[in-house]
């Protein structure tokens, strides 16, 4: 283990080898008085993220800090002990059995589309009819789930079901699917195919009412999941609405919500806020030197959107953002 110290609080680490920028981060986050009183654990994945590292866990039970909500994907970390039998990876012929360690492993199976099967299938994805999502959605995915449970049975392996966040799969997969299917209106017309069981992303829906539709998939997909709505504007002069989604993720049974917003910086003022077209600081615009605008990819955030595939790309360019204004109680 490691100790790693700040100002207010010490992390204690649970991996040795780490990265300079990691424990960096973890010691900057230790400076802030928000870490008062808490423990804080950092498990052995650990790499740098955006807001913290990978790997951070914290006993905060009075405050909320949105730039550290969301950073990872249902990650986890399982300790178990191996038959007494030692396996030098050195020396391993392409021959030789590795049975003893993949039984201790996860073998997953995930997916993605089923907005657009549920379209292809009934005319209509779950976002936008209830028997969609009700009845035809959770069969397919607990269809699917029934599967790997009956393999881990069969097998003695654990076999698990991954609500897919496909970062290049999915621009892949749908430029496959025109070739062979040409363009359907709701399936294969757009240059993405939408992640796991998420309502499309250009859909017009509510934050509840995404958060509602999609939550029961959490339970089916043991491998990993992920829920995340879309809000316009800083989070932090909103932290009314911003409790009641969390509130809300946790009500309906979200396994790993996140809420996204915009964070943009000016890199020559260094300005971090919402930017448009002109820094509210120094007023420059984008010419010759960029803004750097920092959006969610699938689970992580991943840095500036320069480095998205086309694919994702064009995800985010039709992203709708989610409202907060309806009323909870109707959803009920």
């Amino acid at each position: 283990m490691l100790a790693i110290e700040g100002k207010v609080n010490t992390a204690v680490c649970y991996a040795t080898v780490i990265e300079d920028e990691a424990i960096e981060q973890i010691r900057r986050m230790c400076d802030h008085d928000f870490t008062a009183g808490s423990k804080i654990r950092i498990m052995p994945d650990v790499h740098a993220g955006k807001g913290c590292t990978i790997g951070t866990t914290m006993t905060i039970t009075d405050k909320v800090v949105p730039g550290m909500v969301g950073v990872d994907i249902g990650c986890g970390m399982e300790t178990v002990r191996i038959a007494q039998r030692e396996i030098d990876s050195e020396k391993l012929d392409r021959y030789d059995s590795v049975a003893e360690v993949l039984k201790h492993g996860t073998l997953s199976v995930g997916f993605i589309g089923l907005a657009e099967t549920l379209v292809a299938l009934t005319g209509k994805h779950h976002g936008e009819r209830e028997e969609s999502y009700q009845n035809l959605g959770l069969e397919i995915v607990g269809y699917m789930r029934k599967r790997m449970d009956d393999e881990s049975k069969k097998t003695g392996l654990n076999f698990t079901l991954l609500a897919t966040p496909a970062e290049g799969l999915s621009g892949r997969f749908v430029r496959i699917d025109q070739k062979k299917f040409g363009k359907i209106p709701g399936v294969t017309d757009r240059e993405y195919y939408t992640n796991s069981f998420h309502v499309p992303v250009y859909y017009p829906i509510s934050a509840f009412e995404k958060i509602k539709k999609e939550a029961p998939f959490h339970a089916l997909t043991n491998a990993g999941h992920i829920s995340y709505v879309e809000l316009d504007g800083d989070v932090c002069k909103n932290l009314e609405a911003f409790e009641a989604i969390i509130r809300y993720m946790k009500e309906a049974g979200v396994g790993y919500g996140s809420v996204n917003h915009p964070v943009d910086r000016d890199p020559v003022c260094g300005y971090t806020g919402i930017i448009g077209d002109e820094c509210p600081c120094c007023h420059r615009h984008e010419d010759g030197r960029p803004f750097e605008r920092i959006r969610r990819i699938t689970g992580y955030l991943v840095g500036t959107m320069d480095r998205w595939n086309n694919a994702k790309k064009a995800e985010e360019a039709d992203r709708v953002k989610h409202d907060t204004a309806s009323n909870m109680e109707h959803l009920s």
